[in-house]
């Protein structure tokens, strides 16, 4: 299973750090739904992650929008607009 990160932690199971926009990862459905409802991750419907780098400090968002600024991009992927 894939999720999205939207704030940062340290998995207390395998000790990593993660960053918003980084990808989870993991087999364990109940520490997903755990790590959701602390609202650390964000389960994601499809395999492509956003946001997506495109050059010049842009980073397109999954409806296509361009944003300068990948602290921008996330928190407006991660406000609920999805």
């Amino acid at each position: 299973m894939r999720a999205l990160v939207i704030k940062a932690f340290t998995d207390k199971e395998t000790l990593t750090c993660y960053s918003p926009g980084e990808v989870y990862e993991g087999e364990d459905e109940e520490r997903f739904n755990v790590l959701q409802e602390l609202s650390y991750i964000k389960k994601s419907v499809d395999e492509s992650f956003f946001p997506r780098h495109v050059g010049g400090g842009y980073y397109e968002l999954p409806n296509g929008e361009k944003i300068k600024g990948k602290d921008q991009a996330i928190k407006l992927m991660t406000s609920g607009e999805e």
